[in-house]
């Protein structure tokens, strides 16, 4: 559908083929073998490396599978440096996380179902609301007893059934219907009553056993549950001997900074997009804005028809010129500070423009002054070009004959080797398919350049 020049797309994750029904364990009965591609790959990219791992909650889960979503893993700390390296390579960025230690956040797109994928990688058990969170010597019985569950491992129903439950008291201090009925699953699932028990006369209350618990949780007696909370967090407190303070006090000023701080530590990209009237900029844009996993803005960069720069002391000779440089500038500078805010942004058009429509024989001025129109601005990271027969471009739009269309495409297309690396795309795609496409190729040189957040 498009080619990039001088940007191939390295990350097994946006470029993942499906993979054989016969292939996809562990997955729900009827689901798209090609649902756990991406993050087969990043389960066996992560036992390749010889790093310890383990999933808390969610998998499988349909959410994970069909729509995305947020996946919680257990790594082993002394893995922790190599897993950056590990994830880059599979295209996620790493998010920056000031404040909320012990969490570490990854995120990638996957194209082949055009979800996007977020990690959320602890190195031990923590709970509490971020800044109060209470941490526990949990992480290291977890992995030690972790188990298979299709392409990954998960966490035993022994160790899974207490972390939930501390999860629900102290983060949520509520169970939602789905973790009612996750807790129910994890107790049938059990098979170690003494270590449960031994569990949670640790980590939530001396008196309470397995069967207890059991009884409690099959009787729907949640408020029982959730009495328990103020005695457990003082418990757990009281092991970590002053941490919580020291947490509540430095993790308070990191989560402004973190606030305030683009989410990465590169700067997103800006993406051009030039096209003939009645390609589809505009719907491709807005399909980017609305699905994109981290904000985006748009900015009209267009030097005529809406917006154009109209006065009277353009007559004057030089003044339009200058009047159009400044114009451009102004919204270039928009963008600056949009990305400054970690905002990816789109350039509706481009002063790329201005090499349109050059005449043969046009004096030496006037083509200096389409050039330096055209390298007004820094170039953008990306360029795209909409491109579509003109005979489409006029029954979508209207607005000018097939002739003048028809010039405006071979326009486009002819100064390809003039600007900085671009893909030509194929406009008449679904417009679903060709945002997909897009958001993949933004996605790739995005992770290509950035460096692991902090």
């Amino acid at each position: 559908m498009a080619h990039l020049n001088g940007h191939s797309s390295p990350h097994p994750i946006a470029d993942a083929p499906a993979v054989s029904a016969a292939d996809a364990v562990g997955m729900e009965p009827g689901a798209d073998a090609a649902a756990t591609g991406s993050l087969r790959r990043t389960f066996t990219a992560l036992e390749a490396a010889g790093i310890e791992y383990c999933l808390l909650r969610d998998w499988p889960s349909r959410d994970v599978l069909y729509r995305g979503g947020e996946i919680d893993m257990l790594v082993d700390a002394s893995s922790v440096a190599e897993l950056d390296d590990v994830l880059e390579g599979l295209g996620f960025a790493r998010m920056r996380s000031w404040g909320h230690a012990p969490h570490r956040f990854y995120v990638a797109y996957d194209e082949s179902l055009d979800v996007w994928l977020k990690l959320d990688v602890v190195d031990r058990l923590a709970f509490g609301a971020p800044g109060r969170t209470l941490a526990t010597s949990f992480g290291a019985g977890t992995l030690n007893n972790r188990r298979a569950s299709g392409p990954a491992f998960v966490a035993a129903p022994e160790e899974a059934c207490v972390a939930l439950l501390l999860h629900c008291v102290l983060d949520k201090k509520r169970f939602s219907s789905q973790r009612c009925d996750d807790l129910k699953e994890l107790c049938s699932q059990v098979r170690d009553p003494e270590r449960l028990t031994a569990l949670l006369g640790e980590y939530w209350h001396p008196s309470m056993t397995y069967e207890r618990m059991a009884g409690v949780i099959a009787a729907d007696r949640w408020s029982e549950l959730l009495a328990y909370g103020p005695e457990v967090a003082g418990r757990l407190r009281r092991r970590d001997r002053g941490g919580e303070l020291a947490r509540r006090i430095g993790g308070r000023v990191l989560r402004k900074l973190n606030r305030v701080l683009p989410h990465f530590s590169n700067r997103p990209i800006t993406i051009a997009l030039l096209a003939p009237d009645g390609a589809g900029k505009s719907t491709l844009a807005e399909g980017l804005r609305s699905s994109f996993y981290f904000p985006m803005r748009s900015v009209y960069m267009g030097l005529y028809g809406k917006g154009a720069i109209r006065s009277r002391t353009n007559r004057v000779p030089g003044v339009g010129f200058a009047l159009r440089m400044l114009q451009q500038w102004s919204r270039y500078l928009t963008a600056a500070y949009h990305r400054a805010r970690g905002r990816f942004v789109i350039f509706d058009r481009y002063t790329y423009d201005a090499l349109l429509g050059g005449k043969e024989g046009a004096s030496s001025l006037r083509s200096l002054r389409r050039w330096l129109l055209a390298h007004a601005c820094p170039a953008p990271d990306m360029v795209f070009i909409l491109d579509a027969p003109a005979e489409v471009l006029y029954a979508r739009k209207g607005e000018h004959d097939v002739a003048r269309l028809d010039t405006q495409r071979r326009g486009y297309l002819e100064i390809q080797s003039q600007l900085p690396p671009c893909a030509v795309i194929d406009a008449t795609a679904n417009p679903a398919d060709l945002r997909r496409a897009v958001t993949g190729m933004i996605w790739n040189r995005f992770t290509c350049t950035t460096t692991p957040g902090q």
